[in-house]
């Protein structure tokens, strides 16, 4: 089977099986095919996989978090899909070596010719030695968090001012291989990218992350009460225009919830991928996209937004752009860009240097 992110899927469940290849001349061969209709700028993240002989506990938790998401696909194929999905592994036909998302992703992907040109991804030979692990003790969150800071490169020119503040959600994601480092020293060493000091903080298991991100007063608090006082803002506190809240999917929506709780503290939001439906799909008794009815009710905070979201992200795709046509009418100063892929970290990481190049434009 194909897994590839948001066009393979358990509601398309046959769109993801490889046939076997019959050509004459070919027979007992043991090729398999499938072909699938993309556009020419599409980039994925895919695996191959097939049925196991056991479900793995991974996969029966996804079938349950999918349906307890409002999943309208039968339990018996989500059973074959993650059971699949749970032994998939990389293409082994696949040239990672000296491509550029070989240090960014584990599995394979493609791009397609005109996809968006990727990021130059490299680290300089310092950038171990500037991303700090520290253990963070949070009493408002009842446990102990890694958490990651990443020092910035010194530009090549003069400097004209401290750095900049960039938090990020789903930190483990972002130190793995130095992959904040490979995406940020050259464009800030460059001048491409004001200077920017990067706070990572780990998600934790799913059951915490879900809690944490879910629009959760408990986790901005204790960004903005405890974490920030204790490991960045002994030098003094980041202005809210240089300080920006950023996340992928559930982490996408705390960065819009995080500055619009404390504008004072987060004057930039950068959303990939908002979980912007939350807190319900298809339960008729709650209704959807909680947060953008709080943008419509209040009014306009001094905030500035960058936000992204795949084009084959189905929920995420309409509750994001009603989002962004929410914050356009209360005259918010907005990046917003469609990108042709799924839910897919790979696009996340190749769009992060321009996403953040857009909201710090005036920096």
């Amino acid at each position: 089977m194909l897994f590839a992110n948001r066009v393979t899927d358990p509601e398309f469940y046959e769109r993801s099986v490889l046939r076997p290849l019959r050509i004459s001349g070919l027979q007992g061969s043991d090729l398999r095919y499938l072909s699938i209709l993309v556009s020419d700028e599409w980039r994925c993240q895919y695996t191959l996989g097939c049925a196991p002989c056991e479900l793995y506990e991974r996969a029966a938790t996804m079938v349950e978090r999918s349906l307890a998401a409002g999943s309208q696909v039968p339990r018996e194929t989500l059973l074959r899909w993650w059971g699949a999905q749970s032994n998939a592994a990389a293409d082994p036909l696949h040239q990672r070596s000296g491509r550029w998302a070989e240090s960014l992703v584990d599995g394979s992907w493609v791009d397609m010719p005109a996809a968006p040109p990727p990021p130059v991804v490299r680290s300089l030979p310092d950038a171990a030695e500037r991303i700090a692990h520290h253990l963070f003790e949070s009493p408002a969150l009842g446990s102990a968090r890694s958490v990651w800071i990443y020092t910035p490169p010194r530009p090549s020119g003069p400097a004209k001012r401290d750095p900049g503040l960039l938090v990020l959600t789903d930190g483990e994601e972002w130190v793995r291989n130095d992959a904040i480092a490979a995406l940020l020293d050259g464009p800030i060493q460059a001048g491409e990218l004001p200077p920017l000091k990067v706070v990572m903080i780990a998600a934790g298991d799913m059951k915490t992350r879900t809690r944490d991100l879910a629009c959760s007063e408990q986790f901005v608090d204790a960004l903005h009460g405890e974490l920030l006082p204790a490991l960045v803002d002994q030098g003094g506190r980041h202005a809210p225009d240089r300080t920006i809240l950023a996340g992928a999917s559930l982490g996408g929506l705390t960065a819009a919830y995080g500055a619009m709780r404390l504008p004072e503290r987060f004057g930039l939001a950068y959303s990939q991928s908002g979980s912007f439906w939350w807190p319900t799909v298809n339960d008729p008794r709650e209704e959807p996209a909680w947060l953008n009815r709080c943008f419509a009710a209040l009014p306009r905070l001094p905030l500035r937004f960058r936000i992204e979201v795949g084009l084959h992200e189905r929920v995420m795709l309409g509750a994001t752009r009603h989002l962004r046509d929410v914050l356009v009418a209360k005259g918010y100063e907005l990046s917003y860009e469609e990108i042709d892929g799924g839910h897919d970290r790979l696009w996340w990481a190749a769009t992060l240097p321009r996403g953040l190049a857009a909201l710090t434009h005036d920096w």
